[in-house]
Formats: C-alpha cells, structure tokens, sequence
C-alpha cells in the first residue's frame, strides 16, 4: 500500500530505500565515533545521552543532561478547549473543517 504510494510520488524510489542487510545491529551503549564528536543514544527515549566534542574533549551531554529525547503526550477535548480559552483572542474562533484549520 504504501508502496504504491511511493512509487507514484517519486518513480525511481529504489535509490531510497536502504539496503538493509548491509546495516549492522549495535548494543544501546553503543558509542558512535564521527570525525568531531563521540555520540550515543537513550534505548528507552531516543535522547542524546552521551555527546562530546573531540576536539576540546568537552562533554555536552550525559545521563543526567540529555537532549532531545522524545516525549509523546495525548490531550483530550477539554485540555484543547482550555488551551483555546487561554491561548485564542476573544474575537476569534477557531473551526477545524476537514483536517484543515480557519480563523473566523
């Protein structure tokens, strides 16, 4: 399904997808070495829990100061109208029509 999709949009779609028997499956510790910083990821959030600058040696995150770790939250009809209470000028509205948004 998706497939099709992509083919329709991009034709020549075969250079884009990654070959995956040439990846290599690595530990969550895993330290990853570029030419200007050693890096490694959070398993559980997907943050950045170890960076640090080759060049200085300076640590720019650790385990207890990651960075851009991934947090998902849901919100329910009442958390958006009290947002749009707070947040919408009085002389506004807002309707939501098929997935696109208007001020009115």
């Amino acid at each position: 399904m998706l497939d099709g999709s992509i083919k329709v949009a991009v034709p020549d779609h075969q250079q884009y997808l990654q070959d995956l028997h040439s990846m290599v499956e690595v530990s969550a510790a895993h330290v990853f070495d570029t030419k200007h910083f050693k890096v490694s990821f959070n398993a559980s959030n997907g943050g950045i829990n170890f960076l640090q600058h080759k060049h200085d040696q300076r640590i720019w995150a650790d385990d207890a100061h990651q960075l851009a770790h991934f947090i998902y939250q849901t919100y329910s009809m009442t958390d958006f109208n009290n947002f749009n209470e707070q947040y919408t000028p009085s002389r506004c509205t807002m309707a939501i029509l098929s997935s696109s948004y208007m001020l009115l």
